[in-house]
Parts: C-alpha cells; sequence; structure tokens
C-alpha cells in the first residue's frame, strides 16, 4: 500500500465535537493551530463534559478516552500499515501537561474559572473550576485584523503593543513594555518624536488604549486563605492579577521603565497590574466602521457626510460603554452634534466648518435628513430642542443596521449557492411576510413550478420556513393552505454554520498546503541564495505561494463574514 502524504496530519483529537456543531469545530482547530494539540485535547474535553469541571475531572476524562478505548484488529492493522499518528500514540498527557494546557487556555481568556471554598475537617479547601468558552476561542485568527485596525487609528507603537498583548494573553505592565520596545527596535521602527525614548512612546500609547477602552486590566482576585488545595498549580494567581501584585515591582523588571510608571503621567499604570486587550472593543469599532460604510453606500448620494456621522456616533458609543464604564444601554446610544466631533475624520470637519451655520448647524441638518429615511431606518431624534441644534439628542438605530446587513449577506449566500430565482424569491418572503407559493411565483415573475422547486430546495437548506394552515378539523392536504415565511433567527443560524464549515474547510486545506510545502518553507525560513534547484521547481514554488495566498484571502473574508453574522 503507497503511504499517504496526509497520513500524519489529523487536525481532531479523540474529544473533538461531531460536525453537527460547526462553530465548536471551527474553534477546536483555531486552538491547535495556535497552541498544539495537547492544548486542544483539553479544551475538547472540557467542551465534551460541558459546564464547569475540575481539573481532576478534565484529567480523568481526558485518560478515560485515550486509555480504555478499545480497537479492532483490523483498525490495529491499518494504523501499522499507514503509519498514522494520533495524541495517544504518544501516550496520555500527564497531569503537568494538562496544568500547563489549561494554564495557557486561561491566559488568552478561552477558559474561564471560578474559585470556591469549601470547610472539611475544620480546613478550608479551594476548589476551582473551568469552563471553556469556544466563541472566544475562534477570534485567533482574527488578531492581524485587530493590529490593523490599531496601527491605522494609533501608529506602529500603538499596532506593536497591542499585537504582543494578543500573542502573550495577559500580560504585566513592565513587561509589555518592555517586549514591545524590543520589538520595535527589531523592526528599527523609530518613536514618535525625537525627544521621546522608546518606552515613553510606548508608554503614551499604552495610556491612550487604555483611557480609550481597547486594553483593560484583568480583574484582581482575592486570596480566601485557603488551608488545602489552595492553589491547584502554581501560576493561576499571577495570570488573574491579585491585589499584593499591582504595587509590586519585581526585581528583574527594567529600572528605567519602573522609574518611569512610578513618576510623572504614567503614574496612574501599575507596574505590576495585569492587562489583556478589550475584544469587544475593537469588535464594536469595526462595527463602527462597517455600519458607516452601509450607510454611505445607501444613502451618500443622498445626504452628504451620512456615513461619518453614523460612524462616529457609534464610536462614541462604544467608548461610553467601554472606556467610561457606562452600561445603562439607553445613555449608551444618545448622543449630540457637539458630543461626536472629535471622532469625525479632519476632512469632514474642516467641510462641515467652512459651510454657513457653523459645524454645529450642519451636524444637526444633517442628522435631521437621515432621520426621515426609513428603507433602513438609520437615526432617531429623541429629544427635540428648537433654536439649539447643540443641545439635541439622536439616536443610531444600530440593531436595524446590522440586521439589513445580515440579511444583505443572507441573500448573497442565497444568490451564489442557489441563483437568482432563489435570491428573489427570498427577498419577495423577507419584505411581504408569509405567503403562498402561487403568489410568490406572480410577484416573482416565474412559472409556478419552477418557483415550487426553489421553495423546497430552500426549505431543505434551512433558509425559509412552512406554515400548514388547515381550513377544517380534519387533516385534507387539498384544501390546506401552505404559507412560506422567512424567519430572520433561523436563516440568520443556518447562513453562520455554513461560513463556519466553510472556513473550518479552508483552513483544512491550507494546513494540507502547509504540509506539502513544508520543504519550500523550511528554505525561505533559511534564507538561502537558492531556495529552489531548477526552473520547474521554481515554477512550483510559485504556483505554491499563489495558492497559499488565495487561500488566505478566502478566510480573510470569511472570517470578516462571519464576525458580520455572529459578532455585531
Amino acid at each position: 500500500m503507497a503511504n499517504n502524504q496526509f497520513a500524519s496530519f489529523n487536525p481532531t483529537t479523540e474529544l473533538s465535537s461531531i460536525a453537527h456543531d460547526p462553530l465548536v469545530t471551527l474553534s477546536s482547530n483555531c486552538i491547535r493551530d495556535f497552541f498544539g494539540p495537547t492544548v486542544q485535547l483539553v479544551a475538547d474535553s472540557l467542551q465534551a463534559r460541558g459546564g464547569a469541571s475540575t481539573l481532576a475531572q478534565i484529567t480523568n476524562t481526558i485518560k478515560t478516552k485515550l486509555e480504555d478505548r478499545g480497537r479492532t484488529k483490523e483498525r490495529v492493522e491499518m494504523i501499522k500499515v499507514t503509519r498514522l499518528r494520533t495524541i495517544s500514540s504518544f501516550g496520555t498527557p500527564s497531569a503537568n501537561s494538562i496544568g500547563a494546557a489549561l494554564l495557557v487556555l486561561i491566559q488568552h481568556s478561552i477558559v474561564t474559572y471560578t474559585k470556591t471554598t469549601t470547610v472539611i475537617k475544620e480546613k478550608k479547601k479551594v476548589i476551582y473550576r473551568y469552563k471553556v468558552d469556544p466563541d472566544r476561542a475562534r477570534l485567533l485568527p482574527r488578531y492581524p485584523r485587530f493590529v490593523e485596525y490599531t496601527k491605522k487609528s494609533m501608529g506602529e507603537i500603538g499596532a506593536a503593543l497591542v499585537e504582543e498583548l494578543l500573542l502573550q494573553g495577559r500580560m504585566r505592565t513592565v513587561d509589555a513594555v518592555e517586549q514591545t520596545v524590543d520589538s520595535l527596535k527589531q523592526l528599527k521602527s523609530p518613536p514618535a518624536s525625537d525627544r521621546y525614548t522608546y518606552r515613553e512612546a510606548v508608554l503614551g500609547c499604552f495610556g491612550r488604549l487604555v483611557q480609550g477602552g481597547y486594553i483593560e486590566e484583568v480583574t484582581e482576585v482575592k486570596d480566601d486563605g485557603g488551608d488545602v488545595g489552595e492553589t491547584e498549580f502554581h501560576g493561576l494567581d499571577t495570570l488573574m492579577g491579585t491585589e499584593k501584585s499591582k504595587e509590586a515591582v519585581d526585581s528583574n523588571d527594567n529600572p528605567a521603565t519602573v522609574s518611569l510608571l512610578q513618576s510623572g503621567q504614567y503614574k496612574s499604570l501599575q507596574p505590576s497590574a495585569v492587562w489583556k486587550v478589550n475584544i469587544r472593543m475593537f469588535h464594536d469599532s469595526l462595527r463602527a466602521v462597517s455600519l458607516g460604510t452601509l450607510v454611505y453606500e445607501i444613502y451618500g448620494q443622498k445626504v452628504q457626510f451620512a456615513g461619518s456621522m453614523v460612524a462616529a456616533a457609534l464610536k462614541l458609543a462604544a467608548y461610553k460603554e467601554h472606556a467610561e464604564g457606562d452600561k445603562n444601554f439607553e445613555t449608551q446610544k444618545l448622543f449630540s452634534t457637539e458630543s461626536i466631533q472629535r471622532y469625525l475624520s479632519k476632512p469632514v470637519f474642516q467641510d462641515l466648518e467652512k459651510k454657513p451655520g457653523g459645524v454645529n448647524l450642519n451636524m444637526y441638518k444633517t442628522l435631521i435628513e437621515l432621520c426621515k429615511l426609513h428603507h433602513p431606518q438609520v437615526v432617531q431624534q429623541v429629544e427635540v430642542a428648537d433654536g439649539h441644534p447643540e443641545n439635541a439628542k439622536f439616536q443610531i438605530t444600530t440593531t436595524r443596521l446590522v440586521q439589513f446587513l445580515q440579511d444583505r449577506i443572507a441573500k448573497q449566500i442565497i444568490l451564489d449557492s442557489h441563483g437568482e430565482i432563489a435570491a428573489r424569491v427570498y427577498a419577495i418572503l423577507k419584505a411581504k411576510g408569509s405567503l403562498e407559493s402561487d403568489v410568490i411565483a406572480e410577484i416573482a415573475m416565474v412559472p409556478a413550478k419552477d418557483t415550487r422547486e426553489v421553495l423546497h430546495r430552500l426549505y431543505r437548506e434551512k433558509y425559509i420556513a412552512l406554515f400548514n394552515l388547515n381550513q377544517g378539523k380534519q387533516h385534507n392536504p387539498t384544501s390546506m393552505f401552505y404559507l412560506w415565511s422567512v424567519s430572520h433567527s433561523r436563516t440568520l443560524q443556518h447562513a453562520t454554520d455554513n461560513v463556519c464549515t466553510a472556513l473550518y474547510n479552508m483552513r483544512l486545506r491550507r494546513q494540507h498546503e502547509v504540509e506539502v510545502g513544508k520543504e519550500w518553507i523550511e528554505r525561505q525560513e533559511d534564507g538561502a541564495a537558492e531556495e529552489n534547484e531548477s526552473e520547474i521547481d521554481k515554477l512550483k514554488f510559485t504556483q505554491f505561494c499563489k495558492g497559499m495566498e488565495r487561500l488566505d484571502r478566502a478566510a480573510l473574508q470569511l472570517d470578516e463574514t462571519l464576525m458580520v453574522l455572529k459578532d455585531y
């Protein structure tokens, strides 16, 4: 039997989710790609158990699955012939390896834990229970998008700092500054100004990111003073941050960085405080840009500066929620013309300033014009202030805009997979509500037979729903009404599952290509002068690079679609 070049490539573990939940399958693959098979095994065991589990329960689940799994003789012979190698071929991971993998997941906020104290024989015992968040794991490939957004808004220094925090998960203030400075020196990126050192430039950017809500301090964990089982394994409390460690200075910390943190404008950043990136703030900021672009595409020709106004208002709402800590949904969304001026771009602000009446009056007129538009609705005026436009209060209809964008994506998916007639039928049902097939055929100007075929195909794919209405008590199919309709939640869920499955398959394809081109990749990393031996080899290497680039672009586009469908 010929050897299979992909026989050693196994993207799943013995505890991986079956294919009925694409989100969990995608999350498991992202964990394996970033952290390796052992961490993936621990995450899969937590997902398989469901709910919160202790370290002993996780270890027992893994050992039971790996050690007590029976194999038929045919399966054993197949493994020997094809040289299959799985995690279990190397033995069961040790308790230390499982604990280390759990620490990695906690450090990157993929696993959360609760800490409870019980009294046993007059002694306190601390029990840790862990729970995995698969939605957080699938965001790992989205990190470059966050870094790119930071680079556009904060510059290269802010992007380098955010990248270090994303790669490490959580970091102390001093460690984050030092590693960012080292990265900038390797890139030979100059500081923002000649009078600032690298550390001062990084600390200034650090402070602005914290004030803007893009970086948040990790919640402190208070010591319960347990006597038995106080720490399940070392390092847990250090990751979460403690009351005592905030102002403490490690002996290995750079004195220059510590002195800057203990004096002047950087004093608010404690040397040993633990920080992480606020993913929700980045999502809200990206949503503001996306919805601003959407409004510009729809109403940009009718209302000038419509997209900029919407984006500025949504950025203000994100700042209120994440930087100021405003948890009141109503007050978060309210804004006035003066409050969003700082989020307008400089060219837009200058154009508004040049117009007669000034900035406030022209912004007020633009918002009033947007209030008159209803397909989709963009702005609502909450408080009227006649004669004082700067005091009027407005609100962006975020939910409706997001739903409109999601419906447009769902329609495009149907158009690409089922054709123009199916997309037309979906749009009719979305606009008109529940209809019979003959009415749909008449509106769509399509023969009734073709319409019924399209309806049944969309129904099988779970994009539309069917409701049977009896005229009497008896079940008589000939006298029943068959009403077709569209459910936004049903369509959105199915579209999300399809996108997750496509993204998972795209990632598998890329991982297969990396296995095939491992030799070429190693040559490129070595930096050899002659990385290709012949013209044919050069051509194959060029085709390999183009194929990898196409896969990366497709994966980024799918992830952007998934972000709109799931995270907005």
